[in-house]
């Protein structure tokens, strides 16, 4: 298995306006990207917080979503926003793009009251030497008389098979060490509960070789699901 880790950029093509409409007074627009993993494939939405999802969706005006699947989906999301944000919004998506059999479409989604889309202003980078695995996706907006364009592209990086799991202990590795200081201040362990689960000394051979056969598949079988939990947040 190839594994590609993916970084969402939304790309703000004119920041100077930006920046004025914060000197002059006026409402700043805040803009994110959001790598929403899988939206709208079976198996994938189930297990979203969408409740989370939400309430990271309304502190913004404009959002970029990567890893959109199907339409029908991000109609769901914006309804489930609106509830929550009591207001309306709208979306555009681009068309499906990746060579292979997965296929996400870049969306825009935004507080109608606050943005509005230049109407023709969207569409896909003339990938004309197909140099690009997904082509970007780009849209010009209007806040009050600001006029800005994004992009919504995602980039590849071909990492090994095991990349996902060794990016999620490097981030677990950073807990532990803040664990290691803390005790280390403290003078004392903030995870006394620990236990040994290995072999107990003194058992006899066939009981030793039983138990530690058995430790061993407890371990795989961990590792395997601490893998599946590192591709999912991947």
């Amino acid at each position: 298995m190839k594994c590609l880790l993916l970084f969402s950029l939304a790309t703000i093509l004119v920041l100077t306006g930006s920046l004025a409409c914060a000197d002059n007074g006026r409402p700043t627009v805040k803009i994110a990207s959001f790598n929403i993993l899988r939206l709208g494939q079976d198996g994938y939405d189930a297990k979203k917080n969408w409740d989370k999802t939400v309430e990271i969706v309304v502190q913004f005006d404009i959002v970029s979503l990567l890893e959109v699947i199907t339409e029908d989906a991000v109609q769901a999301l914006v309804e489930k926003v609106e509830t929550r944000d009591g207001k309306d919004w709208e979306y555009v998506m681009g068309p499906a793009v990746g060579r292979g059999s997965y296929k996400e479409r870049y969306t825009f989604i935004w507080r109608d009251e606050d943005i509005y889309l230049v109407g023709g202003s969207q569409g896909m980078y003339p990938d004309e030497g197909d140099l690009l695995e997904r082509e970007p996706y780009y849209a010009t907006f209007r806040a009050g008389a600001f006029d800005f364009a994004l992009v919504a592209m995602s980039r590849t990086l071909g990492l090994p098979a095991d990349a996902p799991f060794t990016l999620f202990a490097i981030g677990r590795t950073v807990g532990w060490i803040a664990h290691a200081l803390e005790q280390k201040a403290s003078g004392r362990p903030i995870r006394p509960r620990a236990r040994y689960v290995g072999v107990e000394p003194g058992l006899p051979a066939r009981e030793a070789a039983e138990l530690a056969r058995r430790l061993e598949a407890e371990r795989e079988a961990a590792l395997a699901a601490l893998e599946t939990e590192a591709d999912e947040a991947v």
